[in-house]
């Protein structure tokens, strides 16, 4: 089957091959906390995103750039690449390349359970870990037993508590203590069963205070 068309079957892959080779390369490269990614065009073969290179295209990760939000940047960046990989297919300029032996890394597929926070993990990595969840499956946490998930995070500096525990209800939005003694700042939450709000929308009719815990 993939010798079936006349120059081989293409692939266009969001990664840089031969890193991410899978199913989320967008979500793991995010989680990792990487800052650059981009696309990679392939002529298919058997084995996972292991075929032969036509073109790379590189770009930035955004500091607060969510899974979502790099996925339709990175189809628009792809549309173009693609075609104009095409392009030069047809006309007999391009070459094939092997990837490189070094630098292979794999991306399986998001499993939910991994979406929940652990709390005692440093705020700078779970900041990454909401990014690359978000829209889905959304990193989550759980309050009075039921599901909190939560989006659009930033770093903070030092937090006294315990890990998970809220400092602050305030302001941009819902902080709470992580581990190492840092703090994650949350702008916006869906609760179980609603819709997705603003931290400031949710925190006026949620009750929830400084001192409780999220587990």
């Amino acid at each position: 089957m993939l010798a079936v068309p006349r120059h081989g079957s293409i692939n266009l892959h969001a990664s840089l091959l031969p890193a991410y080779r899978g199913a989320a390369p967008i979500q793991r490269a995010i989680a990792a906390c990487e800052s650059r990614t981009g696309l990679t065009v392939i002529r298919m073969d058997k084995g996972m995103d292991t075929g032969p290179v036509l073109a790379v295209r590189e770009t930035g990760i955004g500091e607060e750039e969510s899974a979502g939000e790099l996925a339709g940047r990175l189809s628009a960046l792809g549309a173009e690449l693609l075609i104009e990989t095409l392009e030069e297919i047809e006309r007999g300029t391009l070459e094939a390349r092997p990837q490189p032996p070094t630098g292979v890394s794999y991306a399986p597929k998001i499993e939910r359970e991994e979406a929940r926070i652990d709390w005692s993990v440093p705020a700078e990595r779970l900041a990454c870990l909401v990014r690359a969840f978000d829209p889905a499956p959304g990193a989550y946490c759980l309050r009075g037993g039921k599901v909190l998930k939560l989006f659009r995070p930033l770093a903070g500096g030092p937090a006294e508590g315990s890990p998970g525990e809220v400092t602050g209800t305030g302001g941009e939005g819902l902080r709470i203590c992580c581990g190492e003694g840092r703090g994650l700042l949350v702008r916006e939450l869906q609760a179980e069963g609603k819709r997705r709000m603003s931290a400031g929308e949710y925190l006026r009719g949620a009750g929830l205070a400084p001192g409780e815990v999220l587990n």
